[in-house]
């Protein structure tokens, strides 16, 4: 076996016959091994390891009776500057209570001396290194999901089968007005659903919990929630169950539309306000033939209310490239590519040519659409979906 793949084991043992024995029995089996017999001078190698002025350290084996300590306060002491290295607990005592102590403490294993194999003692001491290379990739990973759910551009609240809040991040505090330690421990429901929509809530978690697929749970709805205050905004609600143990924990993530939906208003306003224009302009038709006569006061009383449809749009397409709402964005960029043509026939030198163009382009009927394509939403009771 290369020396790259060999573990670097620390034996902490005063007996200089045990010491040595040990050191060779484990050398036999790949470990590099290093042994010093009392606490500070193991102490001060797991700081220079922390401190990286010396080469790690994979594992530690803590003989409990050593000249400068005596007992679990041993491994409480060495632990305390070792915490990171798995510390695998020698003694001569056979009291399964220290055993105990010392597991729950954090050591990765108890040996009693003198009855495992050297073997067994090398096995044990692999297990302990690669259960804390493990504990370390997991604590690792759930810090990192940890990380991802407080900084979530959504808001985001656990709770459980009761309905009682057990997490809220940052832009929970945010959108909902409540602090972390102000909403954990409350009901959900009674902290953000608006009063008519709470009992609807209750039947469809207690629906899922009963087996039958409802249509809150795993899809994602719009409809109004509260915030701290009993103000009501648009948002859209997405919730998931995780089973924990013999119990369920309903992930829930709201994010905020008011201001898309602020966009869209103002979007089918001017929208709504040139289609005005154009069909009056056509019922003011001289020739008779179907083409319109557009004076110049004309040609401005449509272009402000299209430049104010350009806007909105681009408003539009930027907020929702921000949420990644990709639906939204090629509806807006549909309205923006009729607005740019329609733009185009007003400027043509030919009112005639632009009369026909703006009929083909812009029929009254193109955009009477009055929400955006976004995700699919669950119909839901009453007027629970913002309008």
């Amino acid at each position: 076996m290369g020396s790259e793949t060999k573990l670097r084991a620390l034996v902490v043992e005063n007996n200089p016959t045990a010491a040595n024995l040990l050191r060779l029995n484990l050398i036999r089996r790949d470990f590099e091994v290093e042994c010093l017999p009392t606490l500070q001078q193991a102490i001060v190698r797991a700081a220079h390891t922390r401190a990286k002025e010396q080469p790690r350290l994979d594992v530690i084996l803590l003989d409990l009776s050593l000249p400068d300590s005596e007992g679990i306060t041993t491994f409480h002491e060495l632990y305390r500057y070792a915490s990171d290295i798995p510390i695998v607990v020698m003694s001569s005592l056979t009291d399964q209570n220290l055993a105990q102590e010392a597991i729950s403490s954090g050591a990765q294993d108890f040996l009693v001396k003198g009855i495992p194999s050297a073997e067994s003692v090398a096995r044990c001491l692999r297990y302990a290194a690669e259960r804390q290379r493990f504990e370390v990739k997991l604590w690792e990973s759930e810090r990192l999901t940890r990380l991802i759910i407080e900084n979530a551009h959504d808001a985001f609240a656990s709770i459980d089968a009761g309905g009682i809040i057990t997490g809220w991040n940052i832009q929970a505090e945010n959108i909902f007005g409540f602090f972390r330690k102000d909403a954990i421990g409350k009901s959900f429901v009674d902290t953000i659903i608006p009063a008519d929509l709470r009992e609807f809530f209750n039947q469809q978690i207690e629906a899922f919990l009963a087996g039958t697929r409802g249509n809150l749970i795993n899809n994602r709805v719009e409809m109004a929630l509260l915030r701290n205050g009993g103000q009501l905004f648009p948002a859209e609600i997405a919730i998931f169950p995780v089973t924990i143990g013999s119990s369920y924990t309903f992930c829930t993530f709201v994010h905020d539309i008011s201001e898309r939906k602020s966009i869209e208003k103002r979007l089918r306003a001017a929208n709504k306000a040139l289609e005005d224009l154009l069909n009056d302009r056509r019922s003011q038709n001289d020739d008779g033939q179907g083409s319109l006569n557009l004076s110049s006061s004309a040609l401005r009383d449509i272009k402000e209310p299209l430049e104010a449809l350009q806007g909105y749009t681009a408003s539009l397409q930027n907020h929702c490239r921000q949420v990644g709402d990709e639906s939204a964005v090629r509806f807006a960029q549909t309205i923006a590519r009729c607005a740019s043509q329609i733009h185009l026939a007003l400027t043509s030198s030919s009112t005639q040519s632009n009369a026909s163009k703006l009929s083909r382009l812009f029929p009254p009927s193109q955009f009477n659409s009055t929400s955006i394509a976004g995700p699919n939403t669950i119909p839901l009771p009453k007027d629970t979906i913002s309008k």
